[in-house]
């Protein structure tokens, strides 16, 4: 795995990744084999390019998983983030003309064991003057770093279920939100997934999204009506991955078995 250098305008950030656990061969991120009252470093080098003097700040974020089924990161700390395991989550740098700093956090994890995928991203902006906070974008951005035991994710998708079904609206659409849940301690990602609603034998509406999910995670898919104001008696949810034969259906008429569960829409 080569090192990732991301150059703006006015500076050069250099990442090294650090991989205990297997990742795919374009990943560049940071993923620690989670041990016990273990400390881990996240470390980033800066790199003034000018002859005058720059701010940046570097920063431990959270990672949530949007409306849209696609990660975001936040200063908001989660159950599942990397930010409950640092004292410190944010540090501003003032780089000099052509001057190189090395700038780390540290991860210190509790005493118990988990099988928890903890998730996050360390975030570097550049500022374009350090009195005002005045935002540059010519060097933004966020690597991902996670903390797992053994796996970082799962292909199985026996953990997710439907936890809600309810009326909504969204950019002046209305339809229905389609609230999934995955009850499983690691991340699940690229699923694709189906959700049909049948308001009768002729009204029916469905979409087809591809979503990610944390672990304990929730996941909201929206299905507008298209217009047809359909009041659905039965909604149901197809998932699998791409590299999983595994196919399960929420019918929340049907009766239930081992693959399924009754919600009703509100």
């Amino acid at each position: 795995m080569d090192a990732a250098t991301l150059k703006g305008r006015y500076t050069s950030i250099h990442i090294a990744p650090r991989h205990d656990l297997q990742v795919a061969d374009d990943k560049t991120v940071f993923a620690f084999q989670y041990q016990p009252e273990t400390t881990y470093d996240v470390a980033v080098d800066l790199q003034n390019l000018t002859s005058q003097t720059h701010k940046l700040d570097a920063q431990l974020l959270d990672a949530t998983v949007g409306d849209n089924g696609t990660y975001r990161y936040q200063t908001t700390q989660t159950k599942v983030g990397i930010r409950q395991f640092s004292h410190q989550t944010k540090q501003s740098v003032v780089l000099k003309p052509n001057e190189e700093r090395h700038v780390h956090f540290q991860l210190r994890t509790p005493r118990r064991t988990t099988t928890t995928t903890y998730f996050g991203g360390l975030k570097v902006t550049e500022y374009d003057q350090a009195d005002t906070g005045l935002l540059r974008n010519d060097v933004s951005f966020v690597t991902s770093v996670l903390l797992a035991n053994q796996t970082i994710e799962t292909t199985h998708v026996k953990y997710l279920t439907v936890q809600r079904v309810q009326r909504a609206s969204q950019y002046g659409k209305l339809g229905y939100n389609i609230v999934l849940q995955n009850r499983g301690p690691k991340i699940v990602q690229h699923v694709a997934t189906k959700v049909v609603l049948t308001g009768g034998a002729k009204h029916q509406v469905s979409q087809r999204k591809t979503v990610s999910f944390l672990a304990y995670g929730q996941t909201t898919i929206f299905v507008p009506d298209q217009g047809q104001a359909i009041k659905p008696q039965k909604v149901t949810v197809t998932l699998h991955t791409q590299t999983d034969d595994t196919v399960k259906n929420n019918d929340d008429s049907a009766s239930n078995n081992c693959d399924s569960q009754t919600k009703e829409p509100s």
